[in-house]
């Protein structure tokens, strides 16, 4: 962002982690998170919590209202409910991905290749880089 001269102040960076607490304790009653902080699979409910919220129209227009686009590092490592995630906020803002090519995407049910045009058709509202 400093190379391309983006002023600090527009420009907001999370981890999904970080993110998802903000938004899962700041709505407990549909997000329903973990009590303290999350360890294991208290990390799942946190993130699918925070899908969960996202779903309601009020929250919708607060991420809509807070941000312009979301980028996602190392997709490549994100499990289940970090894609669930993921997902919801694609239907709700533009989401790009950025992930190894040739490199599964590994979850519960085993591994997908995240490879270039394939993703689209996986995930049809992400950009893949």
């Amino acid at each position: 962002m400093k190379r391309l001269k983006v002023p600090a102040n527009l420009a907001f960076v999370d981890t999904i982690a970080g993110w998802s607490m903000r938004y899962a304790y700041a709505f407990p009653g549909v997000a329903r998170p973990p009590e303290g902080y999350p360890v294991n699979e208290e990390w799942d409910q946190l993130y699918e919590g925070a899908a969960r919220a996202i779903q309601i129209p009020a929250i919708r227009q607060v991420v809509e209202a807070s941000y312009d686009r979301i980028f996602i590092d190392e997709y490549q490592d994100c499990g289940d409910s970090q894609h669930l995630l993921a997902t919801a906020l694609s239907k709700i803002l533009p989401t790009i991905v950025f992930g190894e090519r040739f490199r599964p995407r590994c979850c519960s049910k085993g591994c997908r290749w995240v490879t270039g045009l394939i993703s689209l058709s996986m995930i049809p509202a992400f950009l893949y880089w």
